[in-house]
């Protein structure tokens, strides 16, 4: 039994990348100078795997924050799709800033996030996943690519 647990644990550490908790100051990638003009805040703790040549965020982790920021890179990799489910039913979620190198956010990533009452939908999105905002009943109304959404 102990064998199969650590077995398990091992494959989840694996597959998964926790950026820590709380907000921090990472360097951008797209300039490797520390200087503070070129640090963004993110929130850490959030549950990540690489996937390619990109970062996906698989949902919430060991972060507790309330306003989530996506970090638009992790380990000098960029951070491009925001997993399908991956905040489904968060009733702690009340803002998510999303970086412009998302440019996926999958099937139902929010849904029945029924306190998120802020998001910013970047340019960059190419690919909105269906049942998105369903049940988000703090959201305003939300316009994006001509679509509109309640």
């Amino acid at each position: 039994m102990k064998k199969l647990l650590a077995i398990v644990l091992a494959l989840i550490m694996a597959t998964s990348v926790f950026v820590g908790c709380n907000k921090t100051n990472a360097p951008n990638s797209s300039d490797s100078s520390n200087s503070d003009k070129n640090k963004s805040e993110y929130s850490e703790g959030l549950k990540m795997f690489l996937d390619g040549d990109h970062y996906v965020v698989a949902g919430r982790g060991r972060c507790r924050d309330e306003k989530i920021v996506i970090p638009s890179h992790y380990d000098g990799i960029p951070v491009t799709t925001i997993y399908e489910e991956a905040f489904l039913d968060d009733k702690t979620l009340t803002s998510l800033t999303i970086p412009e190198t998302v440019t996926t956010i999958q099937n139902n990533a929010i849904r029945g996030c029924s306190n998120l009452a802020e998001i910013n939908l970047p340019d960059s999105l190419t690919e909105l996943g269906s049942g998105l905002f369903w049940g988000c009943n703090s959201l305003p109304f939300i316009e994006y690519n001509e679509v509109y959404y309640f």
